[in-house]
């Protein structure tokens, strides 16, 4: 699973699609705004407990925890690459059935900030080999 979106994925829903013998989550940590929070500008997401609910099915081993969008912004200067950083972390972490090239070219074809997306990508799959390269 990716979780690019930490509230949809410890949603419900969400938690209702994960097995503990079969998934693997790659989160990210960081809440989105929601409306709510246009009417109480103190909502407190309760972000550690949406991850405790993911990591309760799946266990510690096949949760990675990822501060994507605040990376995307810090190294690319724009958090719409969280997603192609995931894709690539993912990717690292053995998770996607398909070549680095394969999914490289996916991007090129799919012919939208390219070269970003390619950065992005590259860059997850970095931080999967090194995390602490990015601290």
């Amino acid at each position: 699973v990716l979780g690019a979106d930490l509230v949809t994925a410890a949603s419900r829903e969400g938690l209702r699609r994960l097995a503990a013998a079969r998934s693997h989550v790659i989160l990210d940590t960081e809440t989105q705004v929601v409306s709510a929070f246009t009417r109480d500008g103190d909502l407190d997401f309760g972000t550690s407990s949406m991850v405790a609910a993911v990591r309760d099915i799946v266990g510690d081993a096949a949760l990675d925890c990822v501060a994507a969008n605040a990376l995307a912004t810090r190294l690319l200067g724009d958090a719409i690459g969280a997603n192609a950083l995931l894709v690539g972390f993912a990717y690292q972490r053995g998770l996607v059935p398909m070549s680095a090239a394969a999914l490289e070219q996916a991007i090129a074809i799919n012919g939208v900030r390219v070269e970003f997306n390619q950065r992005a990508f590259r860059l997850g799959r970095a931080l999967a080999h090194d995390p602490t390269r990015f601290s």
